[in-house]
C-alpha cells in the first residue's frame, strides 16, 4: 500500500521547490488572475487544474519565463492526495537532474549531455499520470446526454463547446450532435431555410439568430399572439413558421 508523504516531508519538498526557483521572482508582483486550487490527483479534476495553471502562467509570463520556473510552480500546487506522492518523486528526481547538469563539463559532447526535463515533457508526464485513460469516450457520453431543455441558447452552446475540446468528432459529427439536442422548435426554425451552415461555428450563429428572433417577437407580441399566429400570405410566411414552431 502506498503511503502518503508526512506533513514534515511535504514542507521540506515545498521549501526545496522555492529554493529551486530563481532569486528575482519575489521582486516582481504577480498578477492574481485566479486562485489556484491544490490538485489532489483526482483524474476528473486534471483538465481544470491544467487550465488554471495555464491561465496563471500566461498572466505571469515574465515571472515564470522558463521551463524550470513553470515546472516548480505547478509542482507547488500538488500537495494533496495521490498528487502529493507524485510531486515528491518528481521533485527529487528533477533536483538531482538539475544538480548533475550544473556539474556537467562545458566541453561535453551534445549527444552525451544530460537531458533536463522540459515543460512540454512534464505536462505529458502529468497527463499520463492523472488524466482519464478513455477521456474521449467520457466526453462523447457527456455530449450525447447534453440537451438544451430549458437552458438559454448561449448556455447550451457554451456547454457544448466545452465538450468539443476533448472530442475527436469531425465537423459533420459535431453539427449532428448539436442539432439533435436543440429544442424542437428552435431546430425547426434553424432548418427553415436551405442555406445550411457547413461548420459548427455557423450553427452556433444560426441558433443564436433564430433564438433571438423568437425572443424579440415574443416580447413584442406579449407571447399570446405568437401562439395564435396563422400563416396568411408570403409576406408573413417566415413569421408564421417561427410562431407556430416555437409554440410547439
Amino acid at each position: 500500500m502506498t503511503t502518503q508523504p508526512t506533513n514534515a516531508s511535504l514542507q521540506d519538498l515545498i521549501s526545496m521547490l522555492h529554493a529551486l526557483q530563481t532569486p528575482n521572482r519575489d521582486k516582481k508582483k504577480e498578477s492574481k488572475v485566479a486562485v489556484l486550487s491544490n490538485f489532489d490527483g483526482t483524474p476528473a479534476k486534471a483538465s481544470t487544474f491544467l487550465m488554471e495553471v495555464d491561465l496563471y502562467l500566461m498572466a505571469n509570463d515574465t515571472i515564470y519565463p522558463d521551463d524550470k520556473q513553470k515546472i516548480m510552480f505547478m509542482l507547488s500546487y500538488m500537495k494533496e492526495g495521490a498528487a502529493a506522492k507524485w510531486m515528491e518523486v518528481k521533485t527529487k528526481k528533477y533536483k538531482v537532474t538539475l544538480l548533475e547538469k550544473s556539474q556537467e563539463s562545458t566541453d561535453t559532447k551534445l549527444e552525451d549531455q544530460i537531458h533536463v526535463l522540459t515543460w512540454e515533457e512534464f505536462l505529458e508526464d502529468f497527463k499520463k499520470a492523472f488524466k482519464p485513460v478513455d477521456q474521449g469516450t467520457d466526453t462523447h457520453i457527456k455530449m450525447k446526454n447534453l440537451k438544451q431543455n430549458n437552458r438559454h441558447i448561449d448556455e447550451y452552446i457554451a456547454n457544448f463547446w466545452l465538450l468539443t475540446i476533448n472530442s475527436e468528432y469531425d465537423n459533420r459529427a459535431l453539427i449532428d450532435h448539436f442539432m439533435a439536442r436543440l429544442n424542437l422548435g428552435l431546430l425547426k426554425a434553424c432548418l427553415s431555410t436551405p442555406d445550411q451552415p457547413d461548420d459548427i461555428k455557423g450553427w452556433y450563429t444560426r441558433a443564436r439568430k433564430y433564438n433571438n428572433m423568437w425572443l424579440t417577437m415574443k416580447a413584442i407580441t406579449g407571447g399570446e399572439r405568437a401562439r395564435k399566429a396563422i400563416k396568411t400570405d408570403t409576406k408573413h410566411y417566415v413569421q408564421g413558421v417561427l410562431l407556430t414552431w416555437f409554440s410547439d
